[in-house]
């Protein structure tokens, strides 16, 4: 059972990224500001036309050595490419949807003869 397993595990290989961002957004009574909302900090909200989950900092961007009062950081996280490499060189993508994070990365499955490396070449 354990080589099945092991050989399973040797024949596809994924690859997956994400991202994750910091944004500067004003603060009102404590809470951040965005999308036309106030948020709690440690609330989320969830962005689901983009795919992403974006959380409500208590921390305050410092500017010239003194903290920044009237703005706040929001984390954004969100999908980067997920890639499944297959054992006869095909190579296959997940597709982003619209919903929920994390659950809206993974897609349709695409799936090519290209080179791994051609990619994420820029052409």
């Amino acid at each position: 059972m354990i080589y099945i397993f092991l050989i399973s595990l040797m024949c596809v290989v994924f690859e997956v990224n994400g991202y994750k961002s910091l944004f500067i957004v004003s603060k009102v009574d404590g809470k951040c500001e965005f999308n036309g909302k106030l948020f709690k900090p440690g609330e989320e909200y969830m962005d689901e036309e983009n795919c992403e989950l974006w959380t409500c900092s208590s921390s305050s961007p410092i500017s010239n050595g003194k903290v920044d009062k009237e703005h706040v950081y929001v984390d954004v996280s969100g999908c980067g490419a997920a890639v499944k490499m297959n054992e006869d060189g095909s190579v296959c993508r997940y597709k982003s949807t619209t919903g929920k994070y994390p659950d809206c990365c993974f897609g349709s499955l695409e799936c090519s003869q290209e080179e791994y490396n051609d990619l994420f070449d820029s052409k």
